[in-house]
């Protein structure tokens, strides 16, 4: 039966979730969609759109760190962990060690995961110290250093520029606005007695650091990692809000009231954003100064430590590929490491360490990135990025499809059922090959309505349906977008999962199902045709009927036999019969005609305000623009309507 199609809850938790990092490899594999990439050159600008294969190839022939970069949400973890896949089953893997940071590890996790597998008392002393210090690290205490640093760098900061602006003056060097209004922001915050006072002003250092804050968060995340819930709702940024002087002024210390009063941080949201612009600015070379406090090993500091693990690794004739699926994840020792990264492997003609291979994924706002782009992408000669749209949206709906599709398919599989078919090392193409029904007239049923271009049956979703939700949520900017993590969470979760219950009590499709509403004239019809129904089928035909605004034009969108799974037995004998019950219009009442008179040269402009008036109606419930006159009819329909009620 056709309701076997429509996956357990049990698969729907272990196949559709929202992060990479949570499902198995063999259903990550079963899900992944093919994504679309774009290659810019760091020599000349230009850009070209590329694979994920051609990804694959620069990674293995490149001794440089790739950066590949794109919004939250897009992929990037996934994409990461396909590379991982991808690397450990060439044939030239048993020459490579391959390391990748998950995105939610914690500083312990990482440097554990680059030190594992490493024989010798040197490493296994550096793992000692590294599960002793970050056994014993406290949120509290880190979020307390990182505010300390902080202050220290912003005062560092302040002496710098002051000796920049020396230099310019004797140089006569002219500076651009925008380094203008920079120079002048620290002048503002920077000096000693001010932010950087505030900082360590005992009360105010307690608010700002609690549990909650951005600064707590960010300290909780190096000393236990974070949730993927977590990443998605914190971006570990400060925001002038959390400048919060509710409390009393009073009760800080003197430099610090004074540069709250002076600079009108109390007073001034401006004032308190370019507050945090400056601390977000050395927040991440403050999560470095906390590092080092911390953790120090013998052989010196950690870029001394990762050399002795590429000699390590020469002398056994190994290659090391580092893949990192967020370059926040590492923001404690992005610098070191990314220096670590682009060490070379020959030095004065002399192989020492052994080749490095690496891929870094970043969210293109990410401050830490912006500062070491430039190095970045000029020595890996290309910047990676994931894209989500195209010039042809009918490529984006394609896609989207696509990978509703394979999450369908995973998910009636199962995840024990993949598994028992998945063979890493010679995984087929079609691997997995769309799953059928045990029952004939379910399969017969399922394949005869809308399959994906890869053959998966989409039922309980359309064409037309998986068309209308990504119009209705994949458009943040009116523009269509291929973003995985909406698609799983406003498409497939919000149907298979939140109306799962609804479907086999017969009461699918309901109000929750979309924002979007039946056009004005198809909404008529069907109250006409079938009014007992009429709720369902027009959140139905809304959906499901994408863009038809009457019943022929539905009925040459929607398979009736769809109507009927979905319990909407009238609607789809409407939809299959001819003769349906038009909207009725009210005749008008005979009168005696009246006495002939010169045509008015405004009638015509009455008569038109008239018309299209359905089609006006929607716009309007939209919150798009109609015409004026269809707006003064409107309104004077209203106002008769409740002149009606009033009178009743």
């Amino acid at each position: 039966m056709i309701e076997d199609y429509w996956p357990s809850e049990e698969q729907i938790d272990e196949c559709i979730r929202t992060t990479a990092e949570e499902l198995a490899e063999h259903v990550l594999l079963a899900v992944h969609e093919p994504m679309e990439l774009t290659k810019l050159a760091a020599n000349s600008g230009s850009s070209d759109t590329a694979s994920e294969e051609d990804l694959l190839h620069h990674l293995t022939s490149t001794e440089r760190p790739i950066p590949i970069v794109g919004p939250s949400g897009v992929g990037k973890s996934h994409l990461i962990r396909w590379l991982d896949w991808k690397l450990r089953n060439l044939p030239q893997a048993k020459n490579w060690l391959v390391r990748r940071i998950p995105k939610n590890a914690s500083l312990r996790r990482v440097l554990e995961i680059i030190l594992e597998g490493l024989d010798g008392a040197e490493f296994e002393q550096a793992r000692n110290e590294v599960r002793t210090v970050g056994s014993q690290l406290k949120t509290e205490r880190v979020a307390e250093h990182l505010l300390l640093s902080a202050g220290h760098l912003l005062g560092d900061l302040h002496r710098e520029t002051e000796k920049e602006l020396r230099d310019i003056q004797e140089t006569g060097k002219s500076l651009d606005e925008r380094d203008k209004r920079r120079i002048a922001l620290i002048k503002k915050h920077a000096p000693e007695e001010s932010l950087p006072t505030l900082l360590l002003d005992p009360n105010f250092k307690s608010t700002l650091s609690s549990e909650g804050k951005c600064v707590f968060q960010i300290a909780q995340r190096l000393t236990s990692g974070s949730t993927d819930e977590e990443l998605i709702r914190n971006d570990y940024q400060l925001h002038a809000e959390d400048l919060d002087f509710s409390m009393q002024i009073d009760d800080l210390s003197l430099n610090a009231r004074n540069y709250v009063r002076n600079k009108t941080l109390n007073t001034s949201s401006e004032s308190r954003e370019e507050a945090t612009q400056l601390l977000n600015e050395v927040l991440n070379d403050a999560c470095m100064s906390t590092f080092q406090q911390f953790f120090k090993f013998n052989s010196g500091s950690f870029q001394e430590l990762f050399v002795d693990i590429r000699k390590y690794l020469k002398r056994r004739g190994l290659e090391l590929i580092i893949l990192v699926e967020d370059m926040a994840a590492i923001s404690a020792i992005e610098d070191v490491l990314i220096d670590s990264l682009i060490e070379e492997s020959v030095y004065d003609g002399k192989a020492e360490l052994c080749p490095i291979r690496s891929a870094i994924a970043v969210t293109e706002d990410y401050p830490g990135y912006a500062k070491r782009r430039n190095t970045l992408i000029t020595r890996a000669q290309y910047e990676w990025s994931i894209s989500m749209r195209s010039n042809d949206e009918e490529v984006i709906y394609q896609r989207i499809e696509d990978f509703c599709g394979r999450y369908l398919n995973a998910s009636r599989h199962g995840q024990l059922a993949l598994s028992e078919t998945y063979n890493p090392s010679n995984l087929e193409k079609d691997w997995p090959k769309p799953w059928v029904s045990a029952y004939q007239e379910g399969r017969e049923l399922a394949e005869s309505l809308d399959c994906s271009d890869l053959g998966v049956p989409l039922f309980p979703f359309s064409k037309v349906a998986i068309r209308s939700l990504a119009d209705s949520f994949c458009r943040p900017r009116d523009e269509l977008e291929f973003d995985p993590r909406t698609i799983l969470n406003q498409i497939l979760l919000r149907v298979l999962k939140s109306h799962r219950a609804e479907f086999f009590r017969g009461d699918f499709p309901s109000d929750g199902l979309s924002p979007l509403n039946c056009p004005t004239t198809l909404e008529l019809e069907l109250q006409q045709n079938i009014p007992d129904e009429f709720e369902r089928a027009s959140k139905f035909s809304a959906v499901y009927g994408y863009q038809a605004t009457n019943l022929d034009e539905l009925s040459g969108s929607v398979d009736p036999v769809l109507a009927q799974e979905f319990g909407l037995k009238r609607l789809a004998g409407v939809l299959e019969s001819d003769d349906r019950q038009p909207v009725p219009v009210t005749p008008p009442t005979p009168v005696t005609p009246p006495t002939p008179v010169r045509p008015d040269p405004n009638a015509h402009k009455e008569q038109d305000a008239g018309k299209d008036i359905a089609s006006q109606v929607d716009l309007w419930f939209k919150n798009q623009s109609i015409d004026q006159s269809a707006a003064m009819a409107i309104r004077e329909v209203l106002l008769k309507v409740l002149a009606l009620y009033l009178n009743n």
